[in-house]
């Protein structure tokens, strides 16, 4: 066989072999015998399928064996999940918006949520409620579920009028700014910051840059938006969301590690209950 065959689905694949045993599909391969056996937007490819393995050489009961062998494996790949494209901005058809994947994420989470992001930037203007609506859902999922554990991971950056300030005043300001205009709700998560990202003026530093979101174990998300409105709503980004409870919990746990091995820093005061 050369070149690139196409991908039947399982479906096909197996009513091929099935055909092919009640010699119900024989050589020479037609399009119309092929067609009665498979769907009409698979005909032409099953074809080119049968036309291939009868110029290997198969037939008879090796025909059927490669079918089936096809056929398992292809259903295993149709049981697997598959990524899903997120988006913002635009409206491009055939992905997902990233503003609707993250309030989905938070909604509907029941166990736990680890989020990762570089800017939560917001301010209320006029009459606008405090908080940052991006993670409105995310508070009211935790006033719904009292036992739910969210982490949130967020860079801290010392600004210019804190060039001299040590670094618990950094934290302080920080976590001002963060009860006041990002999370005023009640119950708070926990969150973690690099403290390489306070390094003096003129020094190397370091900054938390990922965005993701991991919730109970089973879905992750990760983009290159902010938990901002305007990574959300109006910025284009692009991001993947993943129904893989493997990925999920090894993304999750490599966020942890960082705190097992004191590589971020809790922020409690004014946080921890």
């Amino acid at each position: 066989m050369s070149g690139t065959l196409p991908v039947l689905s399982a479906a096909a694949l197996g009513a091929l072999a099935t055909a092919v045993d009640r010699r119900a599909l024989v050589r020479p391969y037609g399009s119309m015998q092929v067609g009665r056996h498979v769907a009409e937007g698979e005909r032409l490819d099953a074809l080119r399928v049968m036309e291939s393995l009868q110029r290997a050489g198969l037939e008879g009961g090796a025909l059927v064996a490669a079918l089936r062998l096809a056929e398992a494996a292809r259903r295993a790949g149709e049981l697997t999940p598959q990524p899903a494209l997120v988006w913002s901005d635009l409206d491009i058809t055939g992905s997902r918006d990233t503003a609707v994947v993250c309030n989905e994420l938070f909604r509907d989470a029941q166990e736990s949520v680890l989020v990762s992001t570089f800017n939560l930037g917001h301010r209320a203007t006029g009459d606008e409620a405090k908080g940052n609506p991006v993670l409105l859902p995310l508070a009211k999922r935790m006033a719904e579920v009292g036992t739910l554990k969210v982490r949130l991971f967020v860079n801290v950056k010392r600004l210019d009028y804190m060039a001299e300030a040590a670094e618990r005043e950094v934290e302080d300001a920080f976590v001002g700014w963060f009860r006041r205009e990002i999370w005023p709700w009640e119950l708070a998560p926990e969150v973690y910051y690099d403290p390489r990202s306070l390094s003096a003026a003129g020094s190397s530093s370091s900054c938390l840059h990922a965005k993701c979101v991991v919730v109970d174990d089973a879905r992750a998300f990760v983009t290159s938006a902010n938990l901002t409105e305007a990574a959300q709503l109006r910025n284009i980004e692009a991001g993947v969301l993943l129904e893989d409870a493997i990925f999920a919990k090894a993304l999750r746990t490599q966020f942890e590690s960082l705190i097992d091995r004191g590589y971020v820093r809790r922020l409690t005061r004014g946080l921890a209950p």
